[in-house]
């Protein structure tokens, strides 16, 4: 079958581009088809630049601890744990702005005034300078 449609295809080819007083020629044997040239690989697209960045921010929410409300389920030094990966983020990032603190931050009950000792001993004691430098906008309360 593909032997009919290749000598088809011949003749149609020579009887298209032979004069009409010369008769055409007989097909005989057709020939093996010359291999195609392998293309030489086409090169990985060059990616786009990624846009540029206008900053970071970190998200943190329940790192509060304290000892009588948390005692029995969180091991104590989890805070410091969180601010020292935060001062780690921060310096990798090399662009953060600022803090989204979604709450849960002081036990039992919250600060009861910006003069509460729990600033300075469950967020100043706590988190290195850097992490506190960068602006924190806060939700107090249960996230």
């Amino acid at each position: 079958e593909n032997d009919k449609q290749i000598s088809h295809f011949s003749v149609l080819t020579k009887t298209c581009s032979t004069p009409a007083s010369t008769p055409a020629p007989t097909p005989g044997p057709t020939p093996a088809p010359t291999p195609m040239p392998t293309p030489a690989p086409t090169p990985a697209p060059t990616p786009a630049p990624p846009p540029e960045r206008r900053g970071s921010f970190i998200a943190i929410g329940d790192w509060g601890y304290d000892q009588q409300t948390h005692g029995w389920n969180i091991q104590p030094g989890c805070e410091s744990v969180i601010a020292k990966t935060m001062q780690e983020w921060m310096k990798k990032l090399g662009d953060v702005e600022f803090v989204i603190n979604v709450g849960d931050s002081f036990y039992p009950s919250g600060v009861s005034s910006k003069w509460d000792p729990q600033w300075e001993s469950k967020w100043r004691s706590v988190f290195p300078k850097e992490t506190r430098d960068a602006p924190w906008y806060s939700v107090y309360g249960n996230h």
